[in-house]
C-alpha cells in the first residue's frame, strides 16, 4: 500500500477502500525502509507531507486512528490507538 500511495495517490486511495476495517479500527501507513542489504532497495523517499492526505482518507473511511508518516510502523502509537478504540 505504501508504494501505491507514493506513486499514485488516487490508485492508493482506491486500494485502501478495499481493506477491511478490523476490530480496533486503527490504520498505520509508513515508508518502506530497507532493513539490510539483500532486501528490496528503497526507490525513493516519500516526503512527510505526502502522508497527510492518506491519514485524512483513513479517518474519513471510519478508522478511529490513523498513524501515517515516513517512519510509522504498525506498532507506532499502539497505546493511543488502543485507547481511542476503547481497548
Amino acid at each position: 500500500m505504501n508504494e501505491l500511495l507514493a506513486k499514485a495517490p488516487q490508485r492508493g486511495a482506491a486500494k485502501t477502500r478495499r481493506i477491511p476495517i478490523h476490530v480496533d479500527g486503527a490504520a498505520a501507513l509508513g515508508q518502506y525502509l530497507q532493513p539490510r542489504p539483500g532486501n528490496l532497495a528503497v526507490e525513493r523517499c516519500v516526503a512527510p507531507a505526502q502522508f497527510d492526505a492518506p491519514a485524512g482518507q483513513a479517518q474519513a473511511m471510519g478508522f478511529s486512528h490513523a498513524a501515517c508518516g515516513p517512519l510509522v510502523r504498525s506498532s507506532c502509537h499502539a497505546d493511543r490507538q488502543a485507547h481511542a478504540a476503547g481497548i
